[in-house]
């Protein structure tokens, strides 16, 4: 779970609480699928054409879901790439867009020395 708050442009409030759940699963071969998903809940008094006198209202904001394959090469070295998106599942419309965002990610860890 995390909290944030955010003062948006026109001194208008957004309280923003996140459940979010992963989960790994070991693949063989140091392979392993990482799975995620955000489940943010809103509470903010952002005008909107479903709250134009901009009143508090709480709902729920849009969903993220994530999949990342990652391969350990050793114990301090390790790629990944994998894919987000986050769906339009908010209730009103000044807690999420209307539009689904795909992005995508490749990456390298490589981790410092033990001192």
């Amino acid at each position: 779970m995390r909290a944030n708050f955010q003062l948006t442009p026109g001194d208008f409030n957004n309280y923003t609480l996140i459940l979010r759940a992963d989960k790994p699963y070991a693949l063989g071969e140091g392979w392993q699928l990482a799975l995620r998903v955000d489940a943010p809940f809103v509470d903010n008094n952002v005008p909107s054409l479903d709250n134009p006198s901009g009143e508090y209202r709480a709902g729920f904001g849009n969903l993220l879901v994530q999949g990342l394959l990652i391969k350990a090469i050793d114990q301090r070295q390790a790629f990944g790439f994998g894919a987000q998106v986050i769906a339009p599942t908010a209730s009103q419309d000044q807690f999420g867009s209307k539009n689904v965002v795909p992005r995508c990610s490749v990456w390298v860890a490589r981790a410092k020395p033990a001192a």
